[in-house]
C-alpha cells in the first residue's frame, strides 16, 4: 500500500479494473466508475505523467489505435514502475484533474495505469463520476 495519502485506496480501483478485464460486465464496470467516484469525494489523487514543452511542463498524452487521444495516469508509483520508461510525475487531485480533462477539448480521456491493466476513462465516463 502506498504510503501517500492521496493515494490511499487506489488499489481498490486497481482490483476493480482487473476484475472488469477478467469478466466485462455492466456490474463490473460500474464497480471500476463506483470506486473512481467514491476515491475523487474523499480528495484523492492520480500520479500524472508529464513531460517538457515549449511552454513548460505539459501532460504526457498517447494516440490509441483508433486515434483518441488520452492523458497517461497511474493508481499508484507501483504501477508506473512496471513501464520500462522513466516518466516525470506529479501528483494531481481527481476532481481537478477531470475537469480540466472536460475543459480540454483536444484530450479524449485518461488512460489509467498503461502498463499493466489499463482501463480508459473516456470523457463520458469522467462525466458520469463528476456528476
Amino acid at each position: 500500500m502506498s504510503t501517500d495519502i492521496e493515494l490511499n485506496g487506489n488499489n481498490i480501483i486497481e482490483e476493480n479494473i482487473a476484475n472488469f478485464l477478467q469478466n466485462r460486465t455492466e456490474e463490473q464496470l460500474a464497480a471500476v466508475l463506483s470506486s473512481i467516484r467514491k476515491q475523487m469525494r474523499d480528495g484523492a489523487s492520480f500520479v500524472v505523467a508529464i513531460e517538457p514543452s515549449d511552454s513548460g511542463m505539459q501532460f504526457k498524452e498517447v494516440v490509441l489505435k483508433d486515434g483518441r487521444t488520452c492523458g497517461l495516469v497511474f493508481t499508484g508509483f507501483e504501477e508506473l514502475m512496471k513501464g520500462s520508461k522513466t516518466i516525470s510525475t506529479f501528483m494531481v487531485n481527481m476532481k481537478q484533474l477531470f475537469d480540466a480533462v472536460l475543459a480540454n477539448k483536444e484530450s479524449d480521456g485518461l488512460l489509467i495505469n498503461a502498463y499493466g491493466n489499463s482501463f480508459l476513462l473516456d470523457r463520458q465516463f469522467i462525466s458520469l463520476i463528476i456528476g
